[in-house]
């Protein structure tokens, strides 16, 4: 499944799409620790979790905590400008997953 504008779905509407996407294709970027469960999740089963952690407000030892604990594959502060490490980790990421479905 892939989302398109001429879709008109939003992103809670119930669809009865015929395609599921597998944890291994899955990235879950949360911006707070009230994210533990999902990032534990996602991980879990194959997926990818990054953390963005304000290191002024959360603390870098937390979200280190989060990596050792297995529940994030890394953190980032939260900066998206282009060329900063969150927006290259997740941009490297997307190319990835592209990559790999082209090579199926």
């Amino acid at each position: 499944g892939t989302w398109r504008p001429e879709n008109k779905l939003h992103v809670n509407d119930k669809t009865t799409c015929p395609n599921e996407i597998e944890f291994k294709d899955m990235l879950y970027v949360g911006d707070g620790f009230n994210d533990e469960a999902a990032f534990a999740t996602v991980n879990k089963f194959g997926g990818t979790s990054i953390a963005i952690c304000d290191t002024i407000v959360s603390g870098s030892e937390k979200a280190e905590q989060l990596i050792t604990d297995g529940r994030v594959r890394e953190w980032y502060p939260p900066d998206f400008r282009p060329g900063m490490p969150a927006s290259n980790a997740i941009d490297l990421w997307c190319r990835a997953g592209v990559l790999n479905e082209r090579q199926l």
